[in-house]
């Protein structure tokens, strides 16, 4: 969001895809629902593939644990793949979170309150170690109507170029860090148009051009109008879990959603056990059953034996 600290056309790439993966475009929909409100693990971490090349993202639920959630469900529905980063400002942020499909971000668009899509309020917490520092990753959020906290924040994130720490007073919140690729990937980023239209007034002493993305027209538009009229933008290609499928890869069957995949799989494990364990016994009961009819067979072969005087 344009007010804040804080996809174009591109080809989303051929990565590995999770078995059981979670439904996509219909659950991005639904913010609401139980398909956007998978809970984080405390720690993951997210390889982005680029147009540039590839960078990381770690992680830690502690630090903003609403929005490590909603950033785990986006990943997990491929929401970032295609999308393009449309404000770079070197020596201050680059953002991208705006989906390419007009229908989604008219979801996750703040103007619009779509249940579900606002995330609530949280406080940067540098007493963690999350801290608006360089490489640290949060959401852009529009300003209340005091400019005094950010509020409003849904899907657009931005990655610190510099030390920007004067922001966690106004509630931008990390969710995490890049671990990998910041110098080469994220820095590198094309950065010719500037400024956002009509954003310029937000940071005058950075003196930034503002030959940039109106963002009215990229949540109407979506990717169609980044890649008409900002063709030069670098672009995400695809976000991925890393490791990427803690339960399989398409087609074994297994299901991916953390919480039921878990479960599923100790279920199986146990069930396992138990097959092994009720074998275990069956052979031993059955091997003590014949003994005992050896033995039985034995000695009335000896009574037999005796009393024929053999």
């Amino acid at each position: 969001m344009g007010a804040g600290a804080g996809g174009g056309g591109a080809e989303a790439g051929g990565g590995v895809k999770c078995a059981g993966a979670p439904g996509g475009r219909g659950e991005l929909l639904r913010p609401d629902e139980r398909g956007m409100g998978r809970q984080a693990p405390e720690a993951f971490e997210v390889r982005f593939r680029t147009s540039r090349g590839d960078f990381g993202v770690a992680v830690t639920r502690a630090w903003a644990p609403r929005g490590a959630d909603r950033f785990y469900n986006l990943v997990l529905h491929g929401f970032f793949d295609g999308t393009r980063f449309y404000r770079v400002l070197k020596n201050w942020v680059c953002q991208f979170g705006v989906s390419q499909d007009p229908a989604v971000s008219a979801v996750y668009n703040h103007l619009n309150d779509a249940p579900g899509a606002i995330l609530p309020d949280e406080p940067a917490r540098p007493d963690l170690g999350a801290s608006n520092l360089r490489g640290a990753v949060a959401y852009s959020a529009a300003y209340d109507d005091a400019g005094a906290r950010a509020t409003n924040r849904t899907t657009e994130i931005y990655i610190n170029y510099q030390n920007n720490s004067r922001l966690d007073v106004k509630g931008f919140a990390p969710f995490g860090i890049v671990t990998y690729g910041m110098d080469s990937v994220v820095e590198a980023l094309y950065d010719g148009y500037g400024e956002m239209e009509g954003a310029c007034e937000l940071h005058p002493e950075l003196e930034h051009t503002c030959n940039g993305v109106n963002e009215d027209q990229l949540y109407a538009r979506g990717g169609a109008y980044l890649e008409e009229a900002f063709p030069n933008l670098d672009y995400i290609i695809e976000a991925r879990l890393e490791p990427p499928c803690p339960f399989g890869v398409e087609g074994a069957g297994a299901r991916y959603y953390t919480g039921e995949g878990r479960l599923l799989a100790t279920a199986l494990l146990a069930t396992i056990a138990v097959s092994a364990i009720a074998a275990g016994m069956m052979y031993f009961r059955n091997r003590t059953r014949r003994e005992i009819a050896r033995k039985s067979k034995i000695q009335q072969y000896m009574q037999i034996k005796d009393s024929d005087g053999l």
